[in-house]
Formats: C-alpha cells, sequence, structure tokens
C-alpha cells in the first residue's frame, strides 16, 4: 500500500468456509482493493483440514510485521500532524496530547452518548464532514 493508506481495526469471525465476516460495517464505499492484516490468538489452528500448513517461517512473519509496524506508525505520525494543525488546543504547552479534552468534545458531539453503534458512529461521521465541506466551502 502506499504512503496515503488509512487504517482501520476490527473484529471478526472467519467462518467453516474460511470467509472474513466482520463485526460492523466497514467506514468505507466499495468496491475497494484492500489490504488485510488478520491477528488470531497464538492457540488457533491455522491449518485447514487435508491442507499442508501455510504459516510463513518466523523470519518472514517478523519481517512483514515490521514492515507494517513501520506503515502504521507513517500513518499514525501523518494523522496525529494534521490533528496538531487542525486543533492545536488538543495539545498542551509541553506538546502533550490532550485525551481527556478530546472525549469530552467527542461526547459532547454524540449528544453525550459514550458509547456508539456502527449505525450511529456513521450518522456521527457523515455530518461531521458534510460540516467540514460547507465550512471549507465558505469564503
Amino acid at each position: 500500500m502506499n504512503a496515503s493508506s488509512k487504517a482501520f481495526e476490527m473484529t471478526g469471525t472467519i467462518d467453516a468456509e474460511q470467509q472474513l465476516h466482520l463485526d460492523e460495517r466497514l467506514p468505507i464505499a466499495g468496491p475497494s482493493r484492500v489490504r488485510v492484516i488478520i491477528l488470531v490468538p497464538e492457540q488457533t489452528d491455522l491449518d485447514a483440514p487435508g491442507e499442508r500448513s501455510k504459516v510463513l517461517p518466523a523470519d518472514e512473519r517478523r519481517r512483514r510485521l515490521r514492515e507494517a509496524d513501520a506503515e502504521l506508525r507513517k500513518v499514525g505520525d501523518r494523522l496525529e500532524a494534521l490533528l496538531r494543525a487542525r486543533h492545536p488546543d488538543l495539545f498542551d504547552r509541553r506538546g502533550r496530547f490532550r485525551g481527556t479534552e478530546l472525549a469530552r468534545r467527542l461526547t459532547e458531539r454524540a449528544g453525550g452518548k459514550k458509547t456508539l453503534s456502527g449505525d450511529e458512529l456513521r450518522a456521527l461521521e457523515e455530518r461531521t464532514d458534510a460540516e467540514a465541506a460547507r465550512s471549507a466551502s465558505a469564503p
């Protein structure tokens, strides 16, 4: 993936036909090609019945994990820089992130709710995107 990738953390289930089913809807419009990294508990049986193991050698797993970590760090750094530019008030004088202030603002935007369903989150994102588009086009 390129430097403009976005990362989403979600949970799901792999069924008997080895198909992935996510617990929530994806926050992106499809169809779209994506890169998927699947984390499974250490004890998970990775072999399908009657198939040879497809588990990667340890050095290859480590290499791929390092690549994924580096990519996620780049995305995180880019998002933090964007947040600092757009909302410098979310950082204190020493440059530390003020998470409680962000939580307060998000709770306020969500009408006081601290937990949102996927549909509620999507609706909130759509309202926020629409507001941002209006303010960007305003003189």
